[in-house]
């Protein structure tokens, strides 16, 4: 039977992600990734509407990330507390003087549905992300693990368009790439692909 509503199930997308940050995967995460995006908009209202809004003025994107953390790794812990200090390679540590700004800190952040494998057109990709919220740290309970919930912001990246200054998201899968005949095949069957889209012929 057809969907009354025109509908497609196959449209409606769940699963894990990959986390990418400053060109690191981030390890394990828990209890998912969180895209937080209003929209920051002014209401406008005039004498003759009274207090109804005769207008909304849109001023910016509000975009935030939020996920948990779940690995104690010096990667880790620098890009979640990246407006700390690192010590050495062991030691991380926290109380600089005031000076840092966001261009001193940000970094690209990249989440990849795991179930388009190498296919990174459905990626949702930020331009430039800083840490500006990290949840407390349970480091006393045998009931739970020591992981680190932290949440970026978005700022503006002056390199890019309008349109796309803080980030992207592909909507549609990339579509299948032809096989020429004679392509070098592994053992399992798939083709040798390159990272443009050729194929190694024999």
């Amino acid at each position: 039977m057809s969907s009354q509503v025109d509908g497609d199930l196959s449209l409606i997308e769940s699963g894990p992600c990959s986390l990418r940050v400053g060109g690191d995967l981030l390890g394990h995460t828990m209890e998912g990734v969180r895209l937080n995006m209003p929209p920051d908009l002014r209401k406008r209202m005039t004498d003759e509407y009274g207090t109804n809004f005769a207008q909304c003025v849109f001023q910016g994107d509000n975009i935030e990330v939020s996920t948990t953390l779940a690995e104690k790794t010096m990667a880790v812990i620098g890009i979640v507390f990246a407006w700390g200090y690192e010590i050495d390679l062991q030691t991380w540590g926290w109380g600089r003087l005031p000076s840092l700004i966001s261009d001193d800190v940000a970094q690209e952040l990249i989440i990849h549905p795991l179930e388009m494998l190498n296919d990174t057109s459905k990626d949702v990709t930020f331009w430039s992300m800083v840490p500006s919220n990290v949840a407390e740290i349970d480091f006393g309970h045998i009931t739970s693990d020591r992981v680190f919930g932290v949440t970026w912001t978005a700022v503006v990246d002056e390199s890019r368009s309008n349109g796309y200054l803080l980030g992207r998201m592909g909507i549609a899968e990339s579509p299948a790439s032809e096989v020429p005949d004679g392509a070098f095949a592994f053992s399992d069957g798939s083709p040798f692909e390159f990272s443009d889209g050729s194929f190694f012929v024999l």
